[in-house]
């Protein structure tokens, strides 16, 4: 083995940093070759500036996620879907009533129990400006979902569907009913109505005993229809609907689709349901062949696929090898751009430094 002594004889010992620094093999440029200009000083500051805004762009795309939805069969069949109700019909509580009936023969009573109010189907004026505010949003939403969607996943808000507690008093009797609730529904289809006459169960289905009565007016506002948590940035085409009939007998249909949907965002995990429409809406009249019991009805199905929406970001390392990209792009650019503009300036200035440059 070499002793120190040795090496010393050779030459003197090297330490570490001197061996790396030998095996830099980047070209260097003397301190007497290098002159400074006003235009390399101007566009260093600018190309600065733009490696700044550029870096702060690639960051904040790094961090705004982007959403991947995935579709895939519904394989929870047994799985509960809760209906969220809040609907006011244009007639007393004891003229009507709510029913649900599935293909599998199940009524009202086995899925939950639904509220009655008495109340007044003409709003006062705070109650006016929550629904307008409720209907203006939700109509917005509806046409602008393309554009908002991704947003309203990410926010996972929620909002209010509280009506607001009337304020004046009204001289007449009550004339409407709100119905309300939250039902759990089985996943096959079914029909959620409201129709005139209290409900009388029947052995495999029920009846509406309401007479021979006509003259029915089943004007209604839609305050809450939703199926599921009411978070999570899904928009329900029919909270805020509002429909005056201008004829007696009306029945309306809502055919509606459910598609089950989760939701993996800011780290919550969320199931929750979207759902579609469809409206028709005819007068009842036996005489002139239009035949039918007249009502709201909600006729809804539940999809055999289900969404699933999750966040997807860039790696680190992608981010590291845009922002290199960044640094190595804009000063190659701005070398080429500052070379120009000096051979541009030597050739209408008479100064020798810029001739040297266009020469060169």
């Amino acid at each position: 083995m070499q002793t120190e002594q040795q090496l010393r004889f050779r030459g003197k010992t090297k330490t570490p940093l001197e061996r790396v620094t030998e095996l830099d093999a980047f070209p260097k440029l003397k301190e007497s070759s290098i002159k400074p200009s006003a235009v390399g000083g101007f566009m260093t500051v600018v190309s600065l500036l733009l490696i700044v805004w550029l870096f702060k762009s690639e960051f904040a795309y790094f961090w705004d996620s982007k959403l991947h939805f995935k579709l895939r069969p519904d394989d929870l069949m047994d799985e509960k879907l809760p209906v969220n109700i809040d609907i006011t019909i244009a007639m007393p509580c004891r003229t009507i009533g709510a029913d649900v009936v599935d293909s599998t023969g199940q009524g009202v009573t086995s899925f939950g129990e639904l509220e009655y109010e008495d109340t007044w189907f003409e709003l006062d004026s705070a109650q006016r400006d929550f629904f307008s505010s409720l209907k203006y949003v939700n109509e917005y939403l509806r046409e602008e979902a393309h554009a908002l969607q991704q947003v309203l996943w990410k926010a996972s808000l929620s909002r209010t569907y509280d009506m607001p507690e009337r304020t004046t008093q009204v001289g007449k009797p009550h004339d409407a009913c709100r119905i309300s609730g939250t039902l759990e529904l089985t996943k096959v289809a079914g029909n959620l109505h409201v129709a005139a006459g209290q409900t009388l169960p029947l052995p495999g289905g029920h009846a509406h005993f309401a007479g021979m009565r006509h003259n029915l007016n089943f004007s209604h506002r839609i305050t809450r229809l939703s199926f599921g948590p009411p978070d999570h940035g899904v928009v329900h085409p029919l909270e805020g609907d509002e429909k005056i009939a201008d004829q007696e007998d009306m029945q309306y249909q809502y055919f509606i689709t459910v598609v089950p949907t989760e939701v993996h965002v800011r780290g919550s995990n969320v199931r929750t349901y979207q759902y579609s429409v469809r409206e028709a809406d005819r007068p009842i009249s036996h005489a002139k062949g239009s035949h039918g019991v007249p009502g709201v009805y909600f006729k809804y199905d539940s999809s055999s696929l289900r969404v699933t929406i999750t966040e997807e970001r860039d790696s680190w390392f992608t981010l590291l090898t845009k922002l290199c990209a960044v640094v190595g792009g804009v000063f190659a650019t701005s070398a080429v751009i500052s070379q120009k503009i000096q051979a541009f300036l030597g050739l209408f200035s008479g100064k020798p430094e810029y001739q040297k440059m266009t020469k060169s």
